[in-house]
This record gives C-alpha cells, structure tokens and sequence, in this order.
C-alpha cells in the first residue's frame, strides 16, 4: 500500500512531524518530578500553616 495522500490542511504534517519528533520522558524524570512534588507539599504543609485558636490558618488560602 502506498502512504496516505497530503492532507488538504497544510500545517497537519508539520504538526504530526513536530509530535512524531518529540523524545518523551524517562521514568527518572517522571520519578524525579514527583518526588520534588511531594516534597515541595510536605514542605508547605509544614512550614505555611500555623494554628490560631485550634484552627489552621494557610498563607496561600484566602478567605
């Protein structure tokens, strides 16, 4: 079978062409940037919340 003819809009190949040519991630990286999420969490979770009066008050939430 021959290939597929030339759609009629112009940029489709050039769009498939850029996605075809992407190289992904490895799972280091995809581990990496989750583990650097849950800490970054735990750390505000931590560190940006204090108590007034037995309620937790968040810096990045606002009322």
């Amino acid at each position: 079978m021959g290939s597929f003819p030339r759609s009629l809009n112009p940029n489709k190949h050039l769009r498939e062409q850029f996605v075809s040519n992407l190289p992904g991630s490895s799972m280091l990286e995809v581990s990496a940037l989750l583990n650097n999420v849950a800490l970054l969490m735990l750390l505000r979770h931590t560190f940006c919340s204090q108590t007034v009066n037995g309620k937790v008050i968040d810096f990045f939430v606002s009322n």
